[in-house]
């Protein structure tokens, strides 16, 4: 039964024993990914490790992070490549100061357009044109005009695990997934079992929902206790 309102996102409340497996599948994802390279640059999301059951099946909704656990254990199965990465924290921080100061100079444009006030173009001497004496914006840059930045090879978050690869995934523009990217990152995941031979009953909105239905939260289960058990019985 689906009890939680999908637009506040409350995750319901889980039965012990679903609670019981979802505190053993996190331990082993946290011990298998405390050297994660991305993850150690770019936690993702900050504390999951820790979270109550409903915060950790949510944690998982945008598929970095069972990407990165399938990728640890099933080795250069999943094209990583593919993956749609959110903007690291850093780099948000970096635009929205960008875009601040570029907000700060527009103004300090049209102030002097309009005889007001220069701001940061007080140094300019008298009758010098501002435009054609003022520097680029940092708010304007030629990478920010494609919808996707790839990461990489000098990048902490690049994984280089294979010589011939030298990134993982592209960077969202706005900094955030949307539902479309997760599920593509999810459909990603789930057609990577086809070549291990992992049948799974699994569909992106059962992991986009799994903090909100039961059901749901179930299949995602199965689905990490297969890959783990596969990967346990290799060994």
């Amino acid at each position: 039964q689906n009890s939680g309102d999908s637009g506040s996102r409350q995750p319901i409340e889980f039965p012990s024993h679903i609670s019981v497996q979802l505190v053993a599948i996190q331990r082993f994802m946290s011990a298998t990914l405390q050297a994660d390279e991305w993850l150690l640059a770019n936690p993702h999301p900050y504390g999951w490790e820790t979270k109550p059951p409903g915060e950790f099946l949510q944690s998982l909704s945008d598929g970095v992070l069972i990407a990165r656990f399938f990728q640890a254990l099933e080795p250069y199965v999943l094209d990583e490549r593919a993956l749609n990465l959110p903007l690291p924290q850093a780099c948000r921080q970096n635009r929205s100061e960008r875009k601040r100061k570029d907000s700060i100079r527009k103004r300090s444009v049209l102030g002097n357009m309009n005889g007001g006030p220069m701001k940061e173009e007080s140094n300019l001497k008298p009758g010098e044109n501002n435009e054609r004496n003022r520097s680029p914006s940092p708010g304007i840059r030629k990478d920010r005009q494609s919808p996707t930045n790839h990461i990489s090879s000098g990048s902490p978050f690049a994984m280089n695990r294979r010589p011939s690869e030298n990134s993982i995934g592209t960077n969202t523009s706005n900094g955030e997934l949307n539902e479309h990217e997760m599920s593509e990152n999810l459909t990603l995941i789930i057609q990577s079992c086809r070549p291990i031979g992992l049948n799974v009953s699994l569909k992106p909105m059962h992991v986009l929902e799994a903090d909100l239905n039961l059901d749901y939260a179930v299949k995602v289960i199965d689905f990490l206790w297969k890959l783990i058990n596969r990967h346990v019985e290799k060994d």
